[in-house]
Order: structure tokens, then C-alpha cells, then sequence
């Protein structure tokens, strides 16, 4: 690496930094607007401004996994608490401060690396170290220093990561990075029909989820829907006036891709916690007193015909085998070694949407109040369903690929 000045240094790290301060004004100006807003309209100028800074501070550190403390005696409406955690993201602030970091990382093309790698960190510890300083309030608090390591964390690895490839594939940096991936590449073509397995499996399961997500997204609509005046009465128990409920409103849009993954959890057959001891599946019906939450009021009962939307996931995995195993199962070779191949994809596809699944869950998990809300979110320890039936919608498609007689263009 060739001797910099430390004036060419600064102007190398310039565009980053400056980057890095659009990222924090985009993501967190907006949080700041909507709580002056309600301070101005909704509390009458009570209580302090700083309070109005603190709670947006907290809700953009909560975004990048800061957990929010809130002390013991605050007031909830069954009279004083001890302290407790909310840990529940808001994933749709999440995406977006990573999305504006994407954004940033993708001007980095054609600038040299360690130097804008260095001006946004610098940026983003000074704007977190800021928000953590000023976040505490009466009612809660954030811990030092988890508070100011992991969004510097996430967002520096999000930037470095996106930074690396989307430069020119002739760069060192590009060439060291796609090494252990092309190493791994290597070792599995030795054996094709392994590659084969692992990349149809692997297409067949983001399909899957792909399909799935999108109807957990339909479902959930529907359910908004169905349940709609229940929505409108706790929001009008919540928020007096138009600008409360417009604020409560969005405030719950930043935490609805965490509802479309509990929807889908909800449809797969996993089902979903709300408070230890629940749970809510189309099968089961768990439930128990839920939290005066809006959107939660969307939440289906469980019980009678809606067992039958089991189908979805099969459904699901059906679609992912169509575009994605069903040329493994027609071409694998002929006799058991044909059919074990056949049976290795299937799985794979299970296993692989299972796997994404799970990272899903452990975005869309965490707590929301004290007490038995200190769990909320899809029942992980109910993966295994999912896996049966995305195996089986795979079957339902790959094994017919494969008894099918071939063409006759084929056979001639």
C-alpha cells in the first residue's frame, strides 16, 4: 500500500464520512420529526424536549439490535413494574438504515477502500456514541457498551462487505474475497451430482420462501382486513386524537415486515408466541390476554377450517420443486442412484428454506413488555414442521418429474 499523507488521507475518507452522515440524518431525522410532531400536537409541549430526542434515539438503536432497558416502577395498567427488556427490532427501520448503508457502500466503486472504510466508521461511532449519551430518560436507558459496539458493527460489516463486491472483479480486494468461495465452488464440482443437488436445492428454497413470504404478506392484509374494526378500536383506546393514531400508525408500519414473518411462521404451521404459554397456529389455539397493541388485534383465532391453510406450505414447496428440482429429478441417472439423488434434493430444499426460515425467526423474536411479554414472536422450536412440509410439496412435484416416460424428441 503506497505512503499517504495524512491530508490525502482525509480527502480519501471525505466522500465516506460524508456518506456515512447522510445514513444517520435519513434514518433517524424522520423518527425525530414524528416524536416532535406528537410532543407539539398530542402532549402539549410535555414533557422536556430531550425526552422527544431520547425515545428517538432509543428506537433507532433498538433497529440495530440495541436492547432497551426500561427501569423498574415504571407504570403499566396493572400499577408498577420491575425493570425489563425490550428487545423486539423494528425490521423495517432495520431495512431501511441498511439500505441507505447499501446505498453508500455502492459509491465507494472506484475509491480506494481502507480509507472510506475508515471516514464512514469514524461517522457512524461519533453518531451513535451521540444517540447513546442523550438516550436515557427517566423510563429507560440503553446499556454501554454493547449500545455503541453493535450498530457500529452492523453497519461497518454491511458497508465493508457491500463495498468489496461491488467493485470490478479484477481487484485484489474483489479477488480475495471471492477466494473461499471459489475454493468451496471447486470442491464441489468434483463430484457433479452433488453440485447439482446443492445448487437446485438451494434455488427450490428460496423459491419456496419467496412464494411463502408472499403469502404471509396476502394473509396478513386479509386478516387486517377481516379484523379491521377491532384495529380501529384500540387504536382510538391508544390515541385520542387524528395525529395520535396517524403517529401510532406509522410507528407499527416499521415493525410490519416482523408481522409478514409472523404470518408467514403463523401460515407455515410454526405458529406464534405471544407471551409464554401462547400460541397461535392454524391447528392450535393457545392464546392469552395480548397487549393493547393495534396490530396485534390481527391475530387469527386458529380454530376450525383454518387448519386447512396448511396447504399454503405445501403449496409453497410445491412451486419451489416445479422451478427448481424438477430438472434434477428428470435427468438424474437411472436405479437407486437416481432416486437417492432425487431424495438428497428434496431434503436440501427443506433443510435450506428451513435455514432462512430460521434467521427470519430470530429477526421477528425478542420482547415487548415485562412479565410473559418478554417472549413474542414465531415458535421456534417448531421448525420441524415447516421442513415436512416443504419435503412433502417437494415430493409431490419431484417424484412425478421423475416416473415421467421421457419425450420422444429425447428418446430418439
Amino acid at each position: 500500500m503506497p505512503n499517504r499523507s495524512p491530508r490525502v488521507i482525509a480527502q480519501l475518507t471525505l466522500p465516506a464520512a460524508v456518506d456515512a452522515l447522510g445514513v444517520l440524518a435519513f434514518s433517524f431525522l424522520p423518527l425525530l420529526a414524528g416524536g416532535l410532531l406528537a410532543w407539539v400536537v398530542e402532549d402539549r409541549l410535555q414533557p422536556s424536549l430531550g425526552a422527544v430526542w431520547s425515545r428517538a434515539s432509543r428506537l433507532w438503536l433498538l433497529a440495530l439490535g440495541v436492547p432497551l432497558h426500561v427501569d423498574g416502577g415504571a407504570l403499566t395498567a396493572g400499577g408498577q413494574v420491575a425493570g425489563y427488556a425490550i428487545t423486539l427490532a423494528p425490521t423495517g427501520l432495520t431495512a431501511f438504515v441498511l439500505w441507505l448503508v447499501w446505498r453508500a457502500a455502492g459509491r465507494c466503486t472506484g475509491r480506494a477502500l481502507w480509507p472510506s472504510w475508515l471516514g464512514f466508521g469514524i461517522v457512524i461511532a461519533l453518531g451513535t456514541l451521540l444517540l447513546v449519551a442523550t438516550s436515557a430518560s427517566a423510563t429507560g436507558s440503553t446499556a454501554w457498551p454493547e449500545a455503541w459496539v453493535i450498530p457500529l458493527a452492523v453497519t461497518l460489516a454491511v458497508f465493508v462487505a457491500t463495498s468489496i463486491l461491488r467493485q470490478p472483479a479484477d481487484t485484489p480486494e474483489r479477488r480475495a474475497a471471492a477466494a473461499p468461495l471459489q475454493a468451496l465452488r471447486r470442491l464441489v464440482a468434483r463430484r457433479a451430482e452433488a453440485a447439482d443437488v446443492l445448487a437446485s436445492g438451494w434455488r427450490a428454497a428460496w423459491t419456496t420462501m419467496f412464494a411463502l413470504a408472499t403469502a404471509g404478506a396476502v394473509g396478513l392484509g386479509v386478516s387486517i382486513l377481516l379484523h379491521w374494526m377491532d384495529l380501529i378500536s384500540v387504536s382510538e383506546a391508544l390515541a385520542g386524537g387524528w395525529t395520535g393514531a396517524t403517529l401510532l400508525a406509522a410507528l407499527q408500519l416499521v415493525w410490519l415486515p416482523t408481522a409478514v414473518i409472523w404470518a408467514m411462521a403463523w401460515l407455515s404451521g410454526v405458529g406464534v408466541v405471544v407471551g409464554t404459554g401462547s400460541l397461535l397456529a392454524p391447528a392450535v389455539a393457545q392464546a392469552a390476554p395480548l397487549p393493547a397493541i393495534p396490530l396485534l388485534a390481527a391475530l387469527p383465532s386458529g380454530v376450525g377450517w383454518q387448519w386447512a391453510l396448511l396447504a399454503v406450505p405445501v403449496g409453497c414447496g410445491m412451486l419451489g420443486a416445479l422451478l427448481g428440482l424438477r430438472g434434477l429429478a428428470r435427468d438424474s441417472a437411472p436405479g437407486w442412484r437416481g432416486w437417492a439423488t432425487l431424495a438428497l434434493g428434496c431434503l436440501w430444499q427443506a433443510v435450506a428454506a428451513t435455514l432462512i426460515m430460521a434467521v427470519l425467526v430470530w429477526l421477528a423474536s425478542g420482547a415487548i413488555g415485562p412479565g410473559r411479554l418478554q417472549e413474542v414472536g414465531p415458535a421456534a422450536g417448531r421448525l420441524e414442521i415447516l421442513t415436512g412440509l416443504v419435503l412433502l410439496g417437494g415430493l409431490l412435484v419431484a417424484v412425478p418429474a421423475r416416473l415421467r416416460p421421457p419425450a420422444a424428441a429425447e428418446t430418439e
